[in-house]
């Protein structure tokens, strides 16, 4: 009895033909951040960790690069503690274990942990680092 796997009489072709590796690529023509630009990759909130949808509600964009070290933060567990320098520390060094890959890859390089000011009166902490794809230096908030 034939079962219609692989070669057996039950079709022209062989059960689960295709190849995955040429399978089309999601398009990005409409990944445009808030300026209009075109973008590669779907914008996340960095509090809620959502897509960000634009007026007409399609997914806004943001460089993939900002978005693999938003998405690495994010994952991180958290540290506790008085802001110190020794919180800075431990931090840093959790930043460059979770951001390694992309430091080898030449997209990224961390700079430092910074204090900023988020409102007038709270400070945050947040991971100062530069896009080698682009120059740009950013702050991620922890």
């Amino acid at each position: 009895m034939n079962l219609g796997f692989g070669l057996s009489d039950m079709g022209f072709a062989p059960f689960g033909t295709g190849d995955v590796d040429l399978a089309p690529t999601p398009p990005t023509e409409n990944l445009l951040d808030a300026r209009g630009v075109q973008q590669s990759a779907r914008a996340i909130d960095a509090a809620t960790g959502q897509y960000i949808l634009n007026a007409d509600g399609r997914f806004q964009g943001m460089p993939r690069v900002q978005q693999l070290v938003l998405l690495r933060v994010r994952a991180m567990p958290a540290i506790g503690g008085d802001v110190t320098a020794t919180l800075q520390q431990r931090l840093l060094t959790q930043l460059q274990k979770a951001l390694a890959d992309l430091v080898t890859a030449g997209l990224v390089q961390i700079i430092a942990v910074v204090g900023y000011l988020e409102l007038p009166t709270r400070e945050r902490l947040g991971l100062k680092w530069r896009d080698l794809t682009t120059g740009q230096e950013l702050i991620e908030p922890l």
